[in-house]
């Protein structure tokens, strides 16, 4: 997130008056010592034109991935995947995994994986259009 905001030619107080943030909260985001909210996701993406935490490599990084751009917390998400909210905290956590039938339902959902590149580092965007998708 920092390279990207230097990138940018931002300084963190600049960030953090885009967010309407503290500027320590953008050094607590940037040295490791905490994590954006999920509401503030989404104006971050869209101000740095990347994900804060890199790309996901594993199903529950996926998922969480999805659910941060879109700012919906795992209560509001769940019913977009039609689970409910544990099942969906278990898969974001690494606990369990989508059943055989859970997948084959799912499987529209991940061919709609949009990756957008931009700019000389190639940063990547991972995003699913899930609220496309019927939930029945």
């Amino acid at each position: 997130m920092k390279a990207r905001r230097l990138d940018l030619g931002l300084t963190q107080g600049q960030l953090a008056a885009m967010l309407k943030v503290d500027e320590t909260t953008i050094n607590n985001w940037e040295t490791g010592k905490r994590r954006p909210t999920i509401k503030l996701i989404p104006n971050l993406i869209s101000l740095l034109g990347i994900a804060p935490f890199g790309q996901p490599s594993t199903l529950a990084e996926t998922l969480k991935l999805e659910r941060s751009i879109t700012g919906l917390s795992q209560r509001a998400f769940a019913p977009m995947l039609g689970v409910d909210p544990s099942t969906l905290k278990n898969w974001e956590r690494g606990l369990r995994k989508p059943s055989t039938k859970t997948w084959a339902r799912l499987g529209p959902i991940w061919k709609n994986l949009v990756i957008v590149e931009s700019d000389e580092r190639s940063y990547r965007q991972y995003h699913f259009r899930l609220w496309a998708q019927p939930t029945s």
